[in-house]
């Protein structure tokens, strides 16, 4: 490998100290009407009864599992109840989370008159029906994310983005079928932001760098049969890298260039080693594009865009954990250190 290694605390550049993640620098004040209702109450409610139907559908799987082995002797428990029991955890975790956050605003919170959403019911014992009711429960509430996290302030944006990516990497992972996929875009230029954006667009960059340098690494060593995958997962960083330094230069901003060396966090001498650094750079990745989420201001153009490559990377990131099998496959927040 080329140049000196820094040393970095994961996949380790020395420019990684523009990657800004938390919410440093952001206020978390939140000011509400007294007699109004919390932005967070919905998703609140919706990540409860999100995980109350992902257990009843594990239930319902682990019960025909046992059916099945009955009648045809012992099998191996379907994917379906491991990856419904595996969203029911993260979506109670962001219920806790959330309402934490609902109280920190407001410890005495004035009710509501909004109608919690009610869960599909399950009296039907079609599993396929139990399944298809939860897909469509997940695609809602990370429909519901996305459009939150255009709105509200840096830090609950940051907190609903990695809701919006878990929900992502849940339907990728489990439902290639409905999953909407992601983008690249950065349709418009950063001229309007501020200097706070813009500083953690380039440690957004810094992290893309490092990615494709990763990438690179690891192809070496990965099977051919994940060659396909670890080629479009490339190409998507290229794609991102590019789009990025577009954008820091209509800014009028010199992007950070790419580093001389990187150091991996441990060597990297087989698939196994490589997959590990795969998941390492798109967990960096996906800290850096959520900390632009936290960091810019309630306007579509930069978020969206950041909130695009947070779900990419996420998704990444799950994919990598299922080819090396590592559990849990998924994470509840997503570029949450």
């Amino acid at each position: 490998m080329p140049g000196p290694r820094p040393s970095r605390r994961h996949m380790l550049a020395a420019g990684a100290a523009l990657l800004v993640i938390g919410p440093t620098g952001c206020t978390r004040s939140i000011q509400l009407a007294p007699e109004g209702a919390d932005p967070l109450e919905a998703p609140s409610r919706r990540a409860e009864t999100d995980s109350a139907l992902a257990q009843a559908v594990a239930l319902m799987a682990a019960l025909t599992a046992v059916h099945v082995t009955v009648r045809t002797g012992p099998q191996t428990p379907p994917a379906l109840a491991t990856a419904a029991r595996a969203l029911a955890a993260d979506r109670m975790t962001h219920a806790i989370t959330l309402h934490a956050e609902l109280r920190r605003v407001r410890p005495a919170p004035a009710p509501s008159a909004a109608t919690p959403p009610a869960a599909p019911p399950l009296t039907d014992p079609d599993l396929a029906g139990a399944r298809a009711a939860l897909i469509q429960a997940v695609h809602a509430a990370q429909d519901e994310a996305i459009h939150l996290v255009l709105t509200l302030p840096g830090y609950r944006a940051a907190l609903l983005a990695s809701v919006a990516a878990c929900c992502a990497t849940h339907l990728a992972l489990h439902d290639k079928e409905t999953y909407r996929g992601h983008q690249t875009p950065f349709g418009r230029d950063m001229s309007p932001y501020r200097a706070q954006s813009v500083d953690a667009v380039q440690g957004a960059l810094a992290a893309e760098h490092a990615a494709v340098w990763a990438y690179g690494l690891a192809g070496a060593f990965v099977p051919d049969e994940s060659a396909g995958m670890l080629e479009e997962a490339a190409t998507a960083h290229q794609a991102r890298r590019d789009a990025t330094e577009r954008a820091l230069i209509d800014a009028g901003a010199r992007p950070v260039p790419a580093e001389p060396g990187y150091l991996s966090p441990e060597p990297v001498t087989d698939a196994a080693s490589a997959l590990r650094l795969m998941i390492t750079a798109e967990t960096d990745a996906a800290a850096a594009w959520r900390s632009v989420v936290e960091r810019s201001p309630a306007e579509p153009g930069l978020r969206a865009a950041a909130l695009d490559a947070l779900i990419g990377a996420s998704v990444w990131a799950t994919r990598w954990r299922a080819t090396a099998d590592i559990v849990p496959l998924t994470v509840p927040f997503p570029g949450v250190p």
